[in-house]
């Protein structure tokens, strides 16, 4: 076999290593790329401003998956509550306009107007942490619960917030981490999907998605926007 075809040979090789390169790193880069939904993921909005992301064991649900319990402290660091925790005798107690709701860690019970009551779930103690039935709790501390199984995430929003909410107008659209069609690649939104803005950057609208993911998407990939207050 002469050198020519040796040399041919060579370069047929480096362009076939070249091409499955190419095209793994393509497969690769089409596809979504989600942090362990092993991981609970807790959204908290306060305004369209304020908005951050918690990762780790703020919350829990019950066994019928009727119950949201959410970490005391996560409530207090976050939102404006009437909320006192006594640390001495384990009471915790919200105060309304109408009502004075306490829970009692010794006897596990729950009073409204000192009466006993069945239809709030008393609160559990969990890793040295106090966790409150948020969801059966949203009238009085004016937080909205909404807990997402598919995705492994809490969001809790400030009731006085308004929303701006729209549908993605085309199938495959991209929701990316950051403004950009080079980053990372969070899922692949479909024609008709509800979504919350956030805030309009540009060509680039920042949302929540109906998993609770956030990233970025094409402006006008969405239509139909709308306030809810």
């Amino acid at each position: 076999m002469n050198k020519s075809r040796w040399t041919l040979i060579i370069i047929f090789a480096f362009i076939s290593v070249g091409a499955l390169f190419a095209i793994t790193n393509n497969n690769t880069a089409t596809k979504p790329t989600f942090s362990s939904f092993e991981e609970k993921r807790t959204i908290i909005r306060i305004n369209h401003e304020e908005i951050s992301e918690v990762i780790g064991e703020n919350f829990s649900t019950s066994e019928d998956g009727e119950t949201i319990f959410v970490d005391m402290d996560l409530i207090l660091d976050n939102f404006d509550t009437s909320i006192n925790f006594d640390e001495d005798d384990e009471t915790l107690t919200i105060t309304t306009l109408k009502k004075v709701i306490r829970f009692y860690r010794e006897n596990n019970i729950v009073k409204v107007n000192q009466r006993e009551t069945e239809e709030i779930s008393p609160m559990i103690f969990k890793d040295d942490k106090f966790f409150i039935p948020i969801n059966e709790l949203e009238d009085y501390l004016m937080i909205s619960s909404s807990y997402i199984g598919e995705t492994n995430t809490l969001i809790l929003k400030n009731q006085y917030s308004d929303d701006v909410v729209g549908s993605i107008s085309r199938d495959n659209v991209k929701l990316f981490q950051d403004k950009s069609i080079f980053s990372t690649m969070k899922d692949t939104l479909y024609s008709g999907e509800k979504i919350t803005v956030l805030e309009e950057v540009g060509n680039w609208i920042s949302v929540i998605t109906e998993k609770g993911l956030i990233g970025y998407v094409k402006a006008d990939h969405i239509i139909e926007k709308k306030n809810y207050f």
